[in-house]
Formats: structure tokens, sequence, C-alpha cells
């Protein structure tokens, strides 16, 4: 199977563009799918991963940067809390989420094999951008910013469906691909702690899989779509982020502004009109 395959099979791209032709032959208004606004999500209620992995003030530094960057490029963008995440995914269940590090439990946690709110999300169309220790390793648990819910390594299977732990705990030095310094101009190497090992990600017949960094068939960053999925689960420095410097998780934060605008840049609302909407709640600006 081949890996970068980015210009062959942007599906999301493809089927906008279908989308929209079929509409301009029929001679109908189109009201396309596009989110009206990139998620991110940051609620300090919410426990975290507290060894080391990251921390509230990490994700902080990193989603000041992202919203930098999706400002310069006209893309909205929300910061919202659990409940506003929940929200999200029903009302833009095609949408883009970024959240760095840890989810809440509410929108998975132990015992949610099947039909938790993330799982939906991701099959029915949604990209979810994720950074720092294994995805759903640990879930943050409400009213407890110290404490955290620890699904572990059961936590990838459930969600992705997947057979295996496609995470490998041994580091790799990897160095930007092609498609990488195409969509992620600013991405540089770096040593991932949990990067992705591409031939499990082949063995689960994933489809496609992008790689933007690479080294001895380990990835990081890496977006791929499991068997049936219709979105994109985006694994993106999977590292330990707490203590790291703040211009570090800054570039961090550019690195997903840049890969948002630049593969999912046209699908995405323009002009933004403001950071908060109420209807979802509880929402906290990070500007």
């Amino acid at each position: 199977m081949r890996r970068n395959i980015y210009g062959s099979t942007c599906k999301l791209s493809l089927q906008f563009k279908i989308f929209l032709l079929v509409g301009i032959l029929l001679g109908c208004s189109v009201t396309t799918w596009a989110a009206s606004e990139v998620f991110l999500y940051y609620d300090e209620d919410y426990g975290f991963n507290p060894d080391g992995w990251g921390d509230w003030k990490s994700t902080k530094n990193i989603e000041d940067a992202v919203v930098a960057e999706l400002d310069e490029a006209k893309i909205a963008s929300v910061v919202g809390d659990a409940d506003a995440f929940v929200a999200y995914m029903e009302e833009n269940p095609e949408g883009v989420i970024v959240s760095p590090i840890v989810v809440p439990e509410i929108v998975y946690t132990v015992g949610m094999k099947d039909d938790s709110p993330i799982e939906n999300f991701l099959y029915g169309g949604g990209v979810l951008i994720y950074s720092g220790d294994t995805p759903f390793y640990a879930v943050g648990k409400k009213g407890a910013p110290g404490q955290k819910i620890v699904p572990g390594n059961q936590g990838v299977k459930d969600v992705l469906n997947f057979t295996a732990q496609y995470i490998t705990t041994a580091g790799a030095a990897v160095k930007p691909t092609e498609v990488g310094k195409e969509l992620i101009p600013s991405l540089e190497p770096f040593n991932p702690t949990r990067p992705a090992q591409l031939k499990v990600l082949e063995a689960e017949n994933c489809d496609p899989i992008e790689v933007y960094a690479e080294g001895n068939d380990l990835a990081d960053p890496v977006l791929f779509a499991a068997p049936d999925m219709k979105g994109y689960f985006v694994h993106f420095h999977m590292e330990g982020l707490a203590g790291k410097p703040a211009d570090y998780l800054a570039q961090v934060g550019l690195e997903i502004g840049e890969l948002i605008t630049n593969r999912f840049g046209e699908l995405l609302a323009v002009e933004p009109q403001g950071k908060l909407t109420t209807r979802w709640g509880k929402l906290k600006s990070l500007k």
C-alpha cells in the first residue's frame, strides 16, 4: 500500500466538489457540509494526564498558536469546554477538532466500545487532531482537575476499532516527507516518543495513510482513516509536552494550524464572525 497519497485520495475535497457539481447541474441551491469553525477543546474543570504528557498550560500555548495561524488564514475557530465539545460534534458532524493530549470523559471513557460520541464523529466524517500521549490513554475526569480516567491501550481499540495498538513506545527520529513539507511548511525534524507504526496501520487496512514525517517505518505526524471511517484521525506530536518551552509548544500549534489550513481549508468557513457561540454553552476564549 502506498502511504503518501495526499494528492490522489483527498476524500473530503473530492466529496465536496462532486456535491457542488451535482448541485450546479441540477440548478439548485447548494448548502455545503463545511463546518463553520474549527473547534479547540479546553476545560480546566476536567482532569488531565499529570504524568508529564501535558497540562492545561501547555494546551493553552499550543491552542493560542493554532488560533493565530487560523486567524491569519481567515479560518474561523472557537475554543470550548467539554459540553461544547459534544455539541460541536452534533452540529458539525464533518467538522475539525483539535484536542491536545486528552479528551473529556463525556466523549469517550472506559466501557464505550461502540457508539461513543468521538467514535461516531470520526466514522461519520469528522476530523480529530490529537497530540501528546497515546490517543485516548488518559481521559479527563469531570470535577477533578488533578485526576484522570485510564482506559489505557484499550482506548485506541475502542475508538478506532483496531485489533492492535498502532503506537510504539520506542522513540524515533523523524524527518518531514515531501507531502509534509507541502502541507506543513514549518514542520521540522523531531523525536516523538509515541510514534505510529506504519506496518500496523497498513495491517489494519487504513486508507488513506498520509505520512508527514517518517523515520525507520515510524511516523509522526500522520493522518489516517480506519476501515469504514469517513473522517480522519490525525496523530500529531505524540510526546511529553508538559514542561516544554513555550516557543516549542507554539511551534506545535503553528504546525497544526498549517495542516488545517492547507489540508482542510477549502472546506472550512472563512472570515471569522467571532470566537464565541453561546448555544454551545460555556466557552472559554484563549485570546
